[in-house]
C-alpha cells in the first residue's frame, strides 16, 4: 500500500492494491442493504486529472453499520479515502472499501457558510499535505463551475432573482435540498396525482439527492429477486419490485411535492405532465418512509397568493441548464440501462450454471451421510479454509468460526480402529478461583493445584498409556480424519468424543476387548470412507515387509510413509502441485495416487467444520497458538 495520494488518472495502475485518493463527489447514490447484510454507498470521484463524470473513479464503500458509511452531504463534497482497494468489476476499474479503510469528508455548510470536515473516527484526521490537496481541489472545482462542469455543461451566470416584495429568493436545485428548509424550485413535471383537497406533482430538475425515493428500472426489482448474489452492483435502495409504470427519470432525481389550498386549485387548472414549473417557498420535509418530499401550503397573510406558475420564457438560463442536464441524463441512463441489463443477464446465467453444478454435486454426495444445520449455507472449498483471504494467519493464527465444505476421507489416525477409543483421565475439579500476584485469574482444584483459568489443554494424540490406572475411569473417542476437498486440498479434522458419538451413534468402549463393537464400528466407517481401511492395511503391511532383512525402512518407503501431520501440512502448502517427496516409489502401487494418498472408494459428503486454536510450546519454550479444525454435526444414517 502506498502512503501517498494517488491521482484518479493513475488509480487503475494499482489493481489489487490499497491506495489513498482525494476527489470531489460528482455522482452519489443512496445507501443500500446488500444480501450480505452490509450497507453500501456508491459514489463517483473526480479530481484535476479526471474531471468528467464518465472518467471518474467509482467507489463502493461497505459497512455493517449504516451510520459508519462516509457522511457525504451531496455533490461537490471533497472526500479523502485511505486504504481502498482497486478491483475490476463488470469490465471496469472501481474502488471498494477494505476493513482497514477510513474516510474524511469535507463540505460547505449551508448554515454557517464554512467548510466542515467529518471523518470515520476521532483519530482519523487530515494531514497537512491532505489539507493542501483538499484546498487546491476546492479552488479548482469552484473555478470550473462545480458538478455541472463534470458533465460537460459550461456554467452560465444566472441573474439575481428578486421577489415582488424585494427579498432575495431562496432558489435551489433538488440536489441541494435539506430537511426543514424552504426553497424556490424550477423543474419539469414528471407526473401528477389529484387528491382530495390536495394536488401532488412529481418534479425533477435532473439533479440527484440521496435523500429522495429511488425509482428503479422497469422489472429490475423482480429480476433481482431471483439473484443469489449480493447487491454490490446495483445502486438502488428499494427491495421491492420495479416501477414499471414510472416514466422516469430513474434513480433519485424526482421530488414529490404536495400542493394545498389555492396552490392545489390552480395546479389542477394549469399543470400538465411535461410542463416546466416554478414554485416558491416549498418546504423540504421527511415523510413516513424516511425519504424527502416537499409541501406547499397557502399563506395565511395572503390567502389568495399562488406560488406556482408555468415557465413561459424558454430562453431563461435556468431552462437552458435543465435542458442540458436532461440530455446528459438520457445519455448516461441509456448506458446504465444497458449495463444493468447485461449484468442481470450474466447473473441469470451464473445462477443457472451454479444450480446445475449444485445439482451434479448433490448427485455424487454420499446419501448415507446426514449433515445438520447446513440447509441454505453456502459451501466453501477446503483450500479456501486453509488459506483464507480475509485474515493474516501470521498476525491472527486462528479464528473461532464454522464452515461447511464438501470433502471425502482419504486417511485416518490412529492407523488401527482398535485405537479409536482411549481411556479418559479423571481430573480434579476446580472448586474456586483466586487472583495471583501478577493479576492472573487462577483456578484452584480439589487436589490443591492451581492453573490459569484460561489455560487450554494440549491436544495429545494416541492412547493414554502413561496415565495411572487409579486415574482411569471411562473411555472416549479420539481420532482424526484427513479429508480431501473438491479442489484437491486436504485438511486434518479432529473428531472428539461428542462429535464421534453423534457421527457413529455409538458410545466409546474398550475396542480391543469387545470385538462385536469393533465390527460394528468398522461397518459404520465403511459407509463413511468405503474400502479405505482395507487399502491402508495393505499399505502398512507392505511398509512392514520393506523393513525385513535390513532392519530399516527403504528410502523409497520412508518417503511414502511420511507422517500424517507432515503430509497434511505439505498438502496445505501445495494442494495442486505434486511433490517429489510423495510421488516416489513403486509404479505398480495401485492403492496410492501420485501424491501418496490412499486411493479408496469413499464418496464426498457435506461436512461441518469448526476452527479453533490450541496453545502450544515450542522446543525453545516459546508459547504459540496452533490452528486446528474439528468435525461436528455429521451423522452416519445406519
Amino acid at each position: 500500500m502506498t502512503t501517498d495520494v494517488v491521482p484518479i488518472s493513475a488509480a487503475g495502475q494499482h489493481m489489487g492494491k490499497l491506495i489513498n485518493v482525494i476527489g470531489v463527489v460528482v455522482d452519489l447514490r443512496s445507501p443500500t442493504l446488500t444480501q450480505r447484510d452490509e450497507y453500501m454507498v456508491t459514489f463517483i470521484l473526480c479530481d484535476k486529472t479526471k474531471s468528467l463524470v464518465e472518467n471518474g473513479l467509482t467507489v463502493r464503500y461497505f459497512h455493517r453499520i449504516k451510520d459508519d458509511l462516509p457522511e457525504i452531504q451531496g455533490l461537490d463534497d471533497i472526500v479523502v479515502l485511505r486504504n481502498i482497494k482497486m478491483v475490476e468489476f463488470g469490465g471496469k476499474n472501481i474502488a471498494i472499501s477494505h476493513f482497514t479503510s477510513s474516510w474524511i469528508v469535507g463540505y460547505q455548510s449551508p448554515i454557517r457558510k464554512e467548510f466542515t470536515i467529518k471523518s470515520s473516527g476521532p483519530k482519523v484526521k487530515a494531514t497537512s499535505s491532505e489539507m493542501v490537496t483538499i484546498n487546491t481541489l476546492r479552488e479548482f472545482w469552484k473555478s470550473r463551475g462545480g458538478a455541472a462542469s463534470s458533465r460537460g455543461v459550461n456554467p452560465i451566470a444566472l441573474p439575481k432573482m428578486e421577489a415582488q416584495n424585494g427579498y432575495k429568493r431562496k432558489f435551489a436545485h433538488i440536489k441541494d435540498l435539506q430537511y426543514d428548509h424552504f426553497y424556490d424550485l424550477m423543474g419539469e413535471v414528471v407526473k401528477t396525482f389529484p387528491g382530495n383537497g390536495s394536488f401532488t406533482i412529481y418534479l425533477t430538475d435532473y439533479t440527484s439527492n440521496p435523500n429522495l425515493h429511488c425509482y428503479e428500472w422497469p422489472n429490475l426489482g423482480e429480476r433481482r429477486k431471483g439473484s443469489s448474489k449480493d447487491d454490490r452492483y446495483f445502486y438502488t435502495g428499494s427491495k421491492g419490485g420495479g416501477s414499471s409504470k414510472w416514466p422516469g427519470p430513474f434513480g433519485q432525481y424526482t421530488l414529490q411535492i404536495t400542493l394545498w389550498e389555492v396552490h392545489a386549485d390552480d395546479a389542477r387548472r394549469i399543470v400538465r405532465d411535461g410542463c416546466l414549473l416554478n414554485l416558491k417557498n416549498v418546504r423540504a420535509k421527511r415523510n413516513a418512509d424516511g425519504k424527502m418530499e416537499g409541501a406547499l401550503h397557502g399563506d395565511r397573510r395572503f390567502p389568495d397568493r399562488v406560488d406556482i406558475s408555468v415557465v413561459k420564457d424558454l430562453k431563461d438560463p435556468l431552462v437552458a441548464l435543465l435542458s442540458r442536464r436532461k440530455v446528459e441524463y438520457k445519455r448516461r441512463s441509456e448506458s446504465e440501462r444497458l449495463e444493468y441489463e447485461e449484468a442481470l443477464r450474466k447473473q441469470v446465467e451464473d445462477i443457472e450454471e451454479r444450480e446445475q453444478e449444485e445439482k451434479k454435486a448433490a448427485e455424487k454426495l454420499n446419501e448415507n451421510i446426514i449433515t445438520l444445520r447446513a440447509n441454505g449455507v453456502p459451501s466453501i472449498l477446503v483450500g479456501d479454509i486453509m488459506n483464507p483471504i480475509d485474515i493474516n494467519l501470521k498476525e491472527t493464527p486462528y479464528v473461532n468460526r464454522n464452515y461447511r465444505t464438501i470433502c471425502r476421507v482419504v486417511d485416518f489416525l490412529p492407523n488401527k480402529l482398535e485405537q479409536f477409543c482411549v481411556r479418559k483421565e479423571v481430573k480434579p475439579k476446580a472448586t474456586h478461583s483466586i487472583m495471583d500476584n501478577q493479576g492472573q485469574l487462577m483456578n484452584v482444584y480439589s487436589d490443591g493445584t492451581e492453573k490459569p483459568a484460561f489455560d487450554d489443554e494440549d491436544d495429545h494424540e494416541g492412547d493414554d498409556d502413561d496415565v495411572p490406572e487409579s486415574q482411569r475411569k471411562e473411555w472416549e473417542f479420539k481420532f482424526a480424519l484427513l479429508v480431501e476437498g473438491e479442489d484437491g486440498a486436504t485438511m486434518r479434522l479432529m473428531v472428539d468424543d461428542k462429535s464421534a458419538q453423534f457421527l457413529l451413534k455409538m458410545d466409546a468402549t474398550d475396542l480391543k476387548a469387545d470385538p462385536c463393537v469393533l465390527a460394528e464400528l468398522r461397518e459404520k466407517l465403511y459407509i463413511l470412507w468405503g474400502d479405505l481401511e482395507e487399502r491402508k492395511s495393505r499399505k502398512l503391511k507392505r511398509l512392514d515387509m520393506g523393513k525385513c532383512g535390513t532392519g530399516r525402512e527403504p528410502e523409497s518407503r520412508k518417503r511414502k510413509s511420511t507422517s500424517f501431520k507432515q503430509h497434511s501440512k505439505k498438502r496445505r502448502r501445495s494442494n495442486k502441485n505434486s511433490d517429489e517427496e510423495y510421488t516416489s516409489g513403486d509404479s505398480d502401487n495401485s492403492d496410492e495416487d501420485e501424491n501418496g494418498l490412499i486411493i479408496g472408494r469413499s464418496k464426498y459428503f457435506a461436512a461441518l467444520v469448526r476452527e479453533y486454536g490450541v496453545k502450544r510450546t515450542s522446543g525453545e519454550g516459546e508459547i504459540y497458538w496452533q490452528r486446528m479444525f474439528g468435525l461436528f454435526g455429521v451423522m452416519i444414517k445406519y
